[in-house]
């Protein structure tokens, strides 16, 4: 490979400034919103959030989210919540994925999907949400917009309450109830051998 000429590698590096730079306002805007959150000025907070949301911040997209889905310094909007649940959740934030999948599963603000729905709980569990885990692990063993497979179900919980999700431990007593001895040390198994 030819070396790189100077003007290119100065090129790079001005880039590489203005991203930074333009990332910087980004981060205030963030900042201040959660700064405005925390003393429960939501208009305030939305104010800051918003702009750092549309700016692609994972986090901010997921605050916003939360707030229109709770009606916190705007109208309540499920179908606002669930577009930046999504826009969170694309860009790889556990929460927003599970959260985005709870929107499709409930039918809240956008359409009902299953299968979308079971597909946002696994990338979550993928990425070590917990209540991801539960969730995926719960269609599993019932079969509700995943097959059926209780065993592979049973994993996902178990995996979930090795995190010390408490839901999790509860329902993983009740799985058990459902399951022989062999189904049990079966997805013990499994569950030692999922996120590798």
């Amino acid at each position: 490979m030819p070396p790189r000429k100077p003007h290119a590698a100065l090129a790079a590096i001005v880039a590489a400034l203005l991203a930074i730079a333009c990332l910087a306002p980004v981060r205030a805007d963030f900042e201040q919103g959660l700064q405005a959150a925390k003393r429960r000025d939501f208009a305030q907070a939305y104010a800051h959030l918003l702009p750092a949301a549309q700016a692609g911040h994972a986090q901010a997209q997921l605050y916003v989210a939360n707030m229109y889905r709770r009606g916190y310094g705007v109208e309540r909007s499920y179908a606002q919540a669930a577009r930046w649940y999504r826009a969170a959740a694309e860009q790889g934030e556990p929460s927003g994925m599970y959260n985005y999948a709870v929107h499709l599963r409930e039918g809240l603000g956008v359409a009902r999907d299953e299968d979308a729905a079971t597909a946002w709980f696994e990338k979550g569990a993928r990425a070590g949400h917990s209540a991801s885990m539960l969730n995926l692990g719960l269609r599993y063993f019932n079969g509700l917009g995943a097959p059926l497979d209780k065993v592979l179900g049973y994993a996902w919980v178990h995996k979930a309450a090795g995190k010390g999700s408490v839901p999790a431990i509860h329902r993983r007593r009740g799985l058990e109830e459902e399951l022989s001895a062999e189904e049990i040390k079966r997805g013990r198994a499994l569950a030692l051998t999922l996120l590798r």
